[in-house]
């Protein structure tokens, strides 16, 4: 097997670093390198990376002005050795194959990227992510122009043909530094979305998995946390990046337009409450509750389904249970299992947040509820 380098940016990380390094050395392949780049700590993340730069030969550490994630990930990969890259941050961790489910494909058939699953961690456990695009092979400049119509944008209001995460892929090193010589480097959101996609671009060979052998860690309100002043600027900037650096391509027609559902998507994050209901999106209506509340959904419909996706994508609230009174015959595709709308009595919640469209309906249920012993003020729709 050939050398994989892992590049492990930190910043303030000594609370989860042990774990992700030890998950890295732990790996049942040992053909590999790590470099961790302490982004100018001030905890004690540089001693930790130093004490394991000394213990193990595979460590390589290097300190720097703090800079930001991207410039030290820039970093790792023009000191690394290997031919291939893979990227872990300091709170996340890998399973103990990793490298040899993602870069045994890589190095024996010639890839240039494996694409896998992730499991993301949160208060309520793990949601396993998966690509829009279906596991198998890809030679994108021969398949009449499917994935490089669906790699950003694969349907819906959005989801994601190809995740936008770098710590669930393998890449090769100079089509790497190829596409990190295009991004902006004033982003500081959707970087990783650009580097991805400006990769794929130049990609002949794409092996796409289910397999998820990294775990990302969510923290509260982590997915608006760089929702501040500076964002549209930023959003301007990436459309930019990506609008420029596409443009070169023979297949920039298809890329076009999933560009511009990014960009809603985007916005759409920045302010959801913003956006109407269209066909087959229900706009949630985040208003009525307070950010980092705990609701009990209820409703595993469409319109349960769409406002649980927006959970997800914004961080805004925790579901700490999805009910339904079908709940039988319901799967929700989520972290959580459907259940029976009367085991909520025991949970410990802020609101009930009905999510059906039927105005009838939602009165039954509200009227259920009641008679369960919630108080009215804590049921909204």
């Amino acid at each position: 097997m050939a050398l994989l380098s892992v590049i492990l940016p930190v910043y303030n990380g000594e609370k989860f670093l042990d774990r992700s390094i030890g998950s890295v050395l732990s790996q049942s392949s040992q053909e590999f390198e790590l470099i961790i780049v302490d982004d100018g700590s001030t905890d004690t993340s540089g001693v930790i990376a130093d004490r394991y730069g000394t213990e193990n030969d595979r460590v390589k550490v290097i300190h720097k002005i703090n800079s930001g994630v991207t410039a030290s990930r820039l970093e790792g990969i023009r000191a690394a050795e290997g031919d291939f890259i893979a990227f872990i941050d300091a709170d996340d961790w890998w399973d103990k194959d990793y490298i040899d489910t993602y870069m045994g494909p890589m190095g024996s058939n010639e890839f240039d990227m494996v694409a896998g699953g992730c499991l993301v961690e949160g208060d309520s456990g793990s949601v396993l992510k998966t690509n829009g695009i279906p596991d198998g092979v890809y030679e994108p400049d021969k398949d009449g122009g499917f994935f490089h119509s669906k790699m950003l944008h694969y349907g819906g209001f959005f989801s994601f043909g190809i995740l936008p995460y770098l710590w669930n892929k393998v890449f090769r090193k100079k089509l790497l530094i190829k596409a990190y010589e295009k991004i902006d480097e004033l982003l500081t959101d959707g970087e990783d979305v650009a580097l991805i996609q400006l990769y794929l671009a130049t990609a002949e060979r794409v092996m796409i998995s289910s397999e998820a052998k990294c775990h990302y860690v969510l923290h509260p309100f982590q997915k608006t946390a760089n929702k501040g002043d500076y964002f549209y600027e930023n959003v301007s900037r990436l459309y930019l990046c990506l609008k420029k650096g596409m443009k070169r391509y023979s297949f920039f027609d298809l890329f076009l337009p999933q560009l511009d559902q990014y960009m809603r998507y985007m916005i759409w994050l920045k302010s959801p409450e913003s956006f109407p209901s269209s066909a087959g999106f229900y706009q949630m209506p985040f208003q009525k509750i307070p950010a980092g509340c705990r609701i009990v959904l209820h409703g595993a419909g469409n319109v349960g389904r769409s406002y649980r996706r927006q959970i997800e994508d914004t961080g805004y609230c925790k579901v700490v249970c999805w009910a339904d009174s079908d709940y039988a015959k319901k799967r929700s595709g989520f972290r959580e299992e459907i259940v029976d709308p009367h085991s909520v009595s025991d949970l410990e919640y802020d609101y009930i947040f009905i999510a059906v469209a039927d105005e009838n309906i939602i009165k039954t249920i509200k009227a259920a509820y009641i008679d369960m012993g919630v108080k009215a003020e804590k049921i909204v729709y």
